[in-house]
């Protein structure tokens, strides 16, 4: 299971990472924003499910302790989801902005057709 965790912590960081180095290339319309956001929220989930590890027979039967790769892990735990808030912040400042040049894109074209009318 925590092996599996693992994996998926690491394919989901990956993408990100991905789609975050691309974002210096390409402006993404907010929903991709929001879906970073949420591979993000899946990461920190994945990463919290290998500490399930010590709630284990297993663990139980040879003592196991949180030692500094534990420690690491808990503490990329955190991180997965700050960068996920921090992305909704993103999001939302996309979805600000994408609504904004709407609504001036309409009030161009409010303004060209009066002047059309006027003529």
């Amino acid at each position: 299971m925590a092996q599996r965790a693992a994996l998926a912590t690491t394919i989901m960081g990956a993408t990100a990472w991905g789609l975050y180095l691309l974002a210096s290339c390409v402006k993404y319309p907010s929903f991709v924003w929001l879906g970073i956001s949420l591979i993000l929220v899946g990461a920190c989930i994945s990463q919290g499910v290998m500490f399930i590890f010590f709630d284990s027979d297993l663990c139980s039967d040879t003592n196991c302790s949180l030692s500094t790769s534990s420690k690491c892990g808990i503490a990329a735990c955190v991180f997965w989801g700050l960068s996920s808030i921090m992305t909704c912040g993103v999001f939302k400042d996309a979805h600000d902005r994408s609504s904004s040049n709407r609504n001036d894109e309409e009030d161009n074209d409010e303004g060209g057709d009066q002047e059309a009318i006027n003529n």
